[in-house]
């Protein structure tokens, strides 16, 4: 998977998924994360012919739509530049299931933004230990939602 066609990945694959609106230049790479994690989300619900993934359906659904939700990432973007009005003395970012991977990567992006040192943890996790460190100064952010079981 990569966000160039011709990239010397591309070239040694013998099957790219290409995701070409993520290429960017920047040192830290948001969009093309976000494209490529689109891109295979997108993949496993079209693939997923069997259910054998739970809520295959309504991903594919959900995915369609993530343009006419935009004006949440915008909001979402105000929120963010008025926490990096802050000077925070460290970031935890907590994210549950398949939100730990979103939550390692938005991590790692807060680092390489912010110069500020950010860890990433499941709740629970996080709940069990490191809860006992959090102090003044400290920024705590929670990936929610995720499937409903009915």
């Amino acid at each position: 998977m990569t966000c160039r066609a011709g990239s010397p990945l591309a070239a040694l694959a013998d099957v790219t998924l290409v995701s070409p609106a993520g290429d960017e230049a920047a040192i830290v790479m948001t969009r093309s994360f976000a494209s490529m994690l689109a891109l295979l989300l997108g993949l496993v619900a079209e693939v997923d012919g069997d259910a054998a993934l739970a809520g295959d359906a309504a991903l594919a659904r959900d995915l369609t739509r993530v343009a006419d939700r935009w004006h949440e990432a915008v909001a979402a973007a105000a929120v963010g530049r008025r926490l990096g009005e802050r000077d925070w003395s460290r970031i935890v970012v907590l994210g549950g299931g398949p939100a730990f991977g979103i939550a390692s990567e938005w991590g790692l992006k807060l680092t390489e933004t912010s110069q500020v040192p950010t860890s990433a943890y499941e709740p629970l996790e996080f709940r069990h230990g490191p809860i006992s460190v959090c102090e003044p100064g400290m920024l705590v952010v929670g990936l929610v939602g995720g499937p409903r079981y009915e």
